[in-house]
Parts: C-alpha cells; sequence; structure tokens
C-alpha cells in the first residue's frame, strides 16, 4: 500500500479597499491591502499601472503581519497618480484589489522654457508647443493679437509677433 500527501488549503482573499475621496499634492497616502482569508504564507505584490513597485525614499511598502501589508506615500505628486493593485497570493491562488490615486494640482507647463523667442520669417508656418499639465484638465489658450483660440491649434502664419500661450484654470 502507497500513501500520498493531499495539502488542502484556501486561497487569499483580498478585502476591498478604498482611499480618502480628497486627496492634494504633498499629502501623506496610505494605501492597506488585508487578507480576510488564506492559508499560508501569503505573498503580496504591490503594482501601479501594471508595473512593479520598489520601495523608495518617497514611496514605501510595509509588511504589518501575515495577512495585511501596506503601501505609504509620503508625499503625493503628479508622479504618483494611476492605478495601484495590491496582489495577494499563496499555493492555492491568488485575489487582487485596485484603487486609483487621483487628485487636484495647479497646473503647470509640461515644456520648459514656453515663453522662449521664435525667431521665423514672416509668412512662414511657425510651430509653437504648448501643453499643460493639470486635475481638472486646464484648457491651453493662444492669443495673436486680440484673437483667442483654444486647443486643437490651428496653424498661423507669421504677420505679427504678438503670439503666447497662457493656461485658464478651471
Amino acid at each position: 500500500m502507497s500513501f500520498q500527501t493531499v495539502r488542502c488549503g484556501v486561497a487569499p482573499q483580498v478585502v476591498p479597499f478604498r482611499i480618502v475621496e480628497y486627496l492634494e499634492e504633498g499629502q501623506r497616502l496610505g494605501i492597506v491591502c488585508s487578507v480576510s482569508k488564506g492559508s499560508l504564507p501569503i505573498g503580496f505584490q504591490w503594482r501601479k499601472d501594471n508595473a512593479l513597485v520598489i520601495s523608495n525614499e518617497y514611496l514605501k511598502i510595509l509588511h504589518h503581519e501575515d495577512y495585511q501589508e501596506s503601501l505609504q506615500i509620503l508625499g503625493l505628486s503628479t508622479q504618483h497618480i494611476g492605478n495601484y493593485t495590491c496582489s495577494a497570493r499563496n499555493a492555492f491562488g491568488s485575489d487582487q484589489m485596485s484603487v486609483e490615486v487621483i487628485f487636484n494640482f495647479k497646473p503647470r507647463w509640461t515644456i520648459e522654457n514656453i515663453s522662449q523667442v521664435i525667431d521665423a520669417v514672416v509668412g512662414a508656418t511657425v510651430s509653437i508647443a504648448c501643453e499643460a499639465l493639470g486635475h481638472p484638465k486646464p484648457t491651453v489658450k493662444v492669443t495673436k493679437g486680440q484673437r483667442i483660440t483654444t486647443i486643437p491649434f490651428q496653424k498661423y502664419f507669421v504677420k505679427t509677433f504678438d503670439i503666447k500661450c497662457t493656461f485658464l484654470l478651471g
């Protein structure tokens, strides 16, 4: 007669988690991932926009106990905006839960030196790169003399030298 060892266990089940509704740039944020059931050992993994999260100076992964781990963001910045997923896995299966981190922040130009001088020949087409990042998404305004347009841009021909870009709040 031969005997075989059979291992029995339970796959982990991640408890749904939420974050506070109103986040601000510079604020700290903690996301707690808890498992309500599952056989030990359970391994946790954090991903942001499907990329593995690695602890660094401003982002910490803390293992609290066998059934809980947290992701700590020590100062929210625009680079932290995204979809965060906690996965829990053991020998019997896995489960995961996701949450979106988004917050309002002041508009800022995504292109440096937006006020640069552009040399052009009168009658030639000029391309002006005006891009702003913000949440809610800012409206970029282009003025030429007294005329105003919003993106998408039209082609402008150089006749005068009073074209500028600004963004509007709200």
